[in-house]
């Protein structure tokens, strides 16, 4: 199932008390789930093994412009997955952003690489409080906004209902975009968009164009 969450990537992701040497090098792979994480880390890249070479050139582009970025792995050993508690997959990859937005403040964006078979999605419930019997599948929305606000566990009462009222957290600690690839080749493709385009933007009105504070288009 693609997801419905729209892709955005904006040019503009317990406790440690682990240091580090040195930074690692451009677009590096973190070796384990927080080991060798930079200190300045702003732009965090979550994916695959199997994906993660195609978003090397991306991590490698933001870190060379001033965002610096580095690519985490869902699998394998060492990986999100295999070393965060959680009842699902989504709560271990929201208590590995808990703990990454932690070790790393300076954390402001995060690149979901992945579609939602990959990199899976929140149901949120959108009928306030929760009621025995009630429809899950009607009640609740497609979202990634779980891992942008990391200061709630989204299911304070604990039963498996995430985003009753009172238990959201709207406030978000990162920005979330994903990028809704299947395998290799499309993830290879969409990143060479993205470089293209922020490499070499197509020319257009738009660059002569600025938005007044009440919405309007003005010339620039």
């Amino acid at each position: 199932m693609k997801t419905l969450t729209s892709f955005v990537v904006l040019t503009l992701l317990g406790p440690l008390l682990y240091l580090h040497p040195a930074p690692p090098a451009l677009g590096e792979v973190s070796g384990g789930v927080l080991e060798d994480v930079r200190d300045d880390l702003a732009y965090a890249i979550l994916t695959t093994s199997d994906l993660a070479e195609a978003f090397r050139p991306l991590a490698e582009w933001k870190t060379s412009k001033g965002v610096p970025a580095q690519i985490f792995l869902l699998d394998g050993e060492g990986g999100v997955l295999s070393s965060y508690d959680g009842r699902d997959e989504p709560e271990r990859i929201h208590n590995f952003l808990r703990d990454l937005k932690e070790r790393s403040p300076s954390l402001t964006w995060l690149l979901l690489g992945g579609d939602s078979e990959i990199i899976p999605c929140r149901r949120l419930y959108v009928n306030w409080t929760y009621q025995e019997g009630s429809n899950l599948e009607e009640d609740t929305v497609i979202s990634d906004y779980y891992y942008a606000g990391l200061d709630s566990s989204w299911d304070l009462d604990g039963d498996g209902v995430y985003g009753e009222e009172g238990e959201q957290d709207f406030g978000a600690d990162l920005y979330v975009g994903r990028l809704p690839v299947s395998n290799l080749t499309e993830a290879e493709g969409a990143v060479q968009k993205i470089l293209r385009y922020e490499r070499d933007p197509p020319p257009g009105m738009w660059a002569f164009v600025r938005w007044s504070p009440h919405g309007q288009a003005q010339r620039a």
